[in-house]
């Protein structure tokens, strides 16, 4: 009877956290890229892909097989292979992440109050989406964003984005 208690609080907690504004704790279990990474709640696993932004990852699946985009992107990650793993040396599996969920995707607190997108955003890995407009978050993402394309930072250094603009719109 406990067992089962537990399981049915686990389930509300967790399913209340989703659905609510507010952020819960959840236990990283893996990175698979900088865009996408696994984390959980008791037995419960989910996949968290990064709030507001477009990673490179995404910009090189959205892309067709061998467009300039996709070799832009590969070019990229040849010359600088350690950005490849960035979020993965960032964040910390088994560590617990505060976590807020808006529009099925994550808004992963991985500094204090920086967010990952944030942060991807400063270190030129992901673009703001287009059309993005969250009160709470457009002028921290648009100011990270602008930092990278100002120091030329990232994607920005290589003009990855004006050779990947027809991804950012699908």
């Amino acid at each position: 009877m406990n067992k089962i208690l537990l399981v049915l609080i686990i389930t509300i907690v967790f399913t209340t956290s989703i659905y609510t504004k507010e952020s819960s704790l959840f236990i990283l279990r893996a990175v698979y890229s900088n865009g996408l990474q696994k984390f959980s709640i008791a037995q419960n696993e989910f996949l968290c892909k990064s709030y507001g932004v477009l990673t490179l990852d995404e910009l090189y699946q959205k892309a067709k097989d061998n467009s300039m985009c996709q070799k832009s992107i590969k070019e990229f990650y040849t010359k600088n292979p350690i950005l490849l793993t960035f979020t993965k040396s960032l964040l910390k599996q088994r560590q617990l992440y505060k976590i807020k969920f808006k529009q099925s995707r994550c808004i992963i607190y991985a500094r204090g109050q920086s967010t990952l997108s944030e942060i991807l955003l400063k270190n030129g890995l992901a673009v703001l989406k287009p059309k993005f407009n969250d009160r709470e978050f457009v002028y921290l993402f648009k100011s990270a964003q602008s930092y990278a394309q100002k120091a030329e930072i990232g994607l920005f250094k290589n003009k990855i984005t004006s050779k990947c603009i027809s991804e950012l719109y699908k």
